[in-house]
Order: structure tokens, then sequence, then C-alpha cells
């Protein structure tokens, strides 16, 4: 045994260490930040997997419409046989529809509510599973319902938005229309606002021109890779500058960028948790030189060299950085996969996921212990500067 390593062992080993609760709280400092690091980025991460589920289930993931007249796509036909006709289109493609989106309103038992209409093909709602209504049925969102007590069967009127911003003299057309079902889609501001028509009821009452959609909407085989469609459409509408191509990370942009700085907020402070505990682990070495000056002293004068103390008081702040790291990463982890496997961490019934949900990363929870040991091991800079500025004359002087 080298004497690197007996020195080490004898360090770690000495029951005589002043203010032994420092190191402890150190290694539990860290073992908590990097616990709490682990489970609170794997909870985010997987409300964000869900979030992202339901988002490209329960809608287009492009939308293609006319930016000179947002309301309506006149040449929509020719859109849509120059996609069919496409070989990576059909490759990739599950359905495409031409679509209306637009503002209404709904009157029902003496209530008038603001509402939002959404129109496609049959086949383009049976691929975001939802049930396609008839003619002059509706699918009302959820919440919608709910809040406004409506039940199937019920008969609501509603009036386009066209109609009131047309109409002159004689008065906007009020339609009837039959509630045939509800909509769940998970996301809470889309079931309190939304109302689902078949298109030929939503291209013939619910745009500016009679017959024609608001645009054309695209249901992809891998909408995580929508970056890929996206790029392609682009190329083969090169000739037409007035479409507009957003994809649905366009169209929630503004959601997923409020995600990402929650999600770094709560990382940063979490950080600052792994930081304060370092600095204990640091205020305990401190405290070991000082109270080993003596031993130090007898070292040194017996021909030990510096570089090698300044080692042995890096392996002691690796050691208990790592131990502590470690065992907070083996506990977040081993948390997150029984949260996973059994959800025992239930929500109240107002929330849409009924358990806690988890996403877990195990390159990330390596990356959080490495980066945990990495911030112990930068926080050694001071005791290794006071055994560089260490005087062995000095210490003899004060001890005579």
């Amino acid at each position: 045994m080298d004497i690197k390593t007996l020195l080490v062992k004898r360090f770690l080993k000495d029951k005589g260490e002043r203010f032994p609760l420092i190191s402890v709280f150190g290694v539990l400092g860290v073992l908590i930040g990097v616990f709490s690091i682990i489970v609170v980025m794997s909870v985010m991460r997987g409300f964000e997997k869900e979030l992202v589920k339901r988002l490209i289930g329960t809608q287009p993931h492009v939308y293609i419409t006319d930016s000179n007249t947002p309301a309506v796509l006149k040449n929509w036909s020719e859109v849509i046989k120059k996609i069919s006709d496409d070989p990576f289109m059909k490759d990739n493609l599950i359905s495409s529809s031409p679509f209306v989106e637009g503002e209404t309103i709904l009157y029902f038992d003496k209530v008038t509510i603001g509402a939002i209409i959404f129109s496609v093909k049959d086949d383009f709602f049976d691929s975001m599973f939802i049930h396609p209504p008839g003619h002059r049925e509706i699918l009302l969102g959820e919440q919608l319902a709910l809040s406004n007590q409506m039940m199937r069967n019920d008969e609501v009127e509603l009036l386009s938005a066209w109609d009131i911003i047309t109409a002159t003299s004689t008065a906007p057309k009020i339609r009837s229309f039959k509630i045939n079902d509800f909509v769940r889609t998970g996301s809470y501001a889309r079931d309190l606002k939304y109302i689902y028509t078949n298109i030929n009821d939503g291209m013939n009452y619910f745009t500016p021109i009679k017959g024609y959609p608001t645009g054309v909407a695209l249901f992809c085989k891998r909408p995580a890779e929508i970056e890929r469609m996206e790029y392609k459409l682009k190329g083969m509408f090169s000739n037409y500058p007035n479409l507009k191509i957003e994809t649905w990370k366009d169209r929630n942009s503004r959601m997923f960028y409020s995600l990402k700085l929650e999600r770094i907020a709560m990382l940063i402070t979490l950080f600052f948790i792994v930081l304060v505990a370092s600095f204990s682990i640091v205020v305990s070495l401190v405290l070991m030189i000082e109270s080993k000056k003596r031993e130090f002293t007898i070292l040194i004068s017996m021909g030990l060299k510096k570089n090698i103390l300044r080692r042995i008081i890096m392996i002691i702040a690796v050691l208990k950085g790592t131990l502590g790291a470690l065992i907070g990463g083996l506990l977040g982890t081993v948390f997150c996969y029984l949260l996973y496997k059994y959800k025992f961490i239930s929500l109240p019934a107002i929330y849409y996921d009924t358990h806690l949900p988890v996403y877990l990363d195990i390159s990330f929870n390596i990356l959080v212990v490495f980066l945990a040991v990495l911030i112990c091991l930068i926080g050694t800079l001071f005791p290794l500067r006071m055994i560089s500025k260490f005087s062995v004359i000095s210490q003899l002087r004060k001890d005579s």
C-alpha cells in the first residue's frame, strides 16, 4: 500500500476530526440535491412527454393556409393532389384533409358561449381517434359540455362569425345542431373551446366563402420528426409564396417555451442545493487542514511532497462528493422507477393525469451524478491553495 492510499484511509477514519457533522451534512446535501434534481426533472419531462402525446394525437400535425387570406384556401384541392402524388408524402402521411377552423357563437338554454369550430374529413377524425359527427351534428369538448350542463342529443344553435361580419340588412343565420358526443383530448383549453363538425358543414356554414376550407391539414406517421416533413413541404411548395406551413410545434411554441423556462429555472434552483452542499465539504476539508497542520509539518519534514498532500485532499473531496452523488442518484433512479411502475402518487380529479407522470432517462441521471462530483472537485481549489501556501518553518515557529 503506497503512502497516498495509507494517508487517505487514515484521514477518513480519523475519529478526532473537528466538527464531523459538517462533513456529514455536506455528503447529505449532495445526496439530497442529486435526488431532487433527478426526481423533479423526471417528473417535469414526464409531464412534457404526456402533453406532447396528447397534442400529436388529437390535432393535425401540419397546417397549410394562405398567408394572404388566412381564413380561406382557394386552391386547396390542388394542394392536396400535389401532396397525394408525392412518394415521400405517401410513405409518411396517415391522412390529409381540408380543414375549417374559425370562431362561432353557441346558443344553448338562453346562454351564449364563444367557441371555435373545427372540421375535417371523417378519415381524419378517425386518425385522431375521434368518432366523426354526421350532418348537422357536432362533437363538444368535454369541459365545454360540463361547464354548460349539456347532454348528448341536446339541440344547440350555432352562429358563424362570418355571418356576423358579412351581414348587412338581413339577420345572420342561426343553424341548429344536435350534440352527438363529447371529446376529451387531454388539453383543458382545447376541451373548453372546441366544437367539431364534419367537413361539409364546416365548409358550407363556417367559412367566409361557401365551399372553401380554411386550409389543408396533415396527420403524419412520425410527428416527432415533423421538421423533415416541414422541410419537404416548403421545398414542394416553393413556387407558392402565399402558402403558410405551420407544424404542431409552431402552434404550441409558447407553451413549450414556458415549459422549457420552468425546467431551466428548477434545474438552476436545485443546482444551488448541490453547490451549497459542496461548500460544506470544502469547509470540512479546511477544518481538517487546520487541525492537522502539525501532522502535515512532520510528513513534509520527512520528505513527503506537497503535491501528494494536494492529491490526498482532492481524493477525500471526490470520495465524499461521489458517496453523496452516487447514493442520491441511485435513490432518485429507484424512486422514479417505482413511481413509473406502481404509480403510487395519485393526482386530484381536476387534473387530466390520474397519476404523476415520470420519464426516466438513465443517461441524464448519470450526467447529474458526474456534474455533482465535478462541483465538489472544483470546490477543493481553496483547500489546495492552503496546502500550496503551507510553510513548515512558520508552523515550527508557532509550535516552539
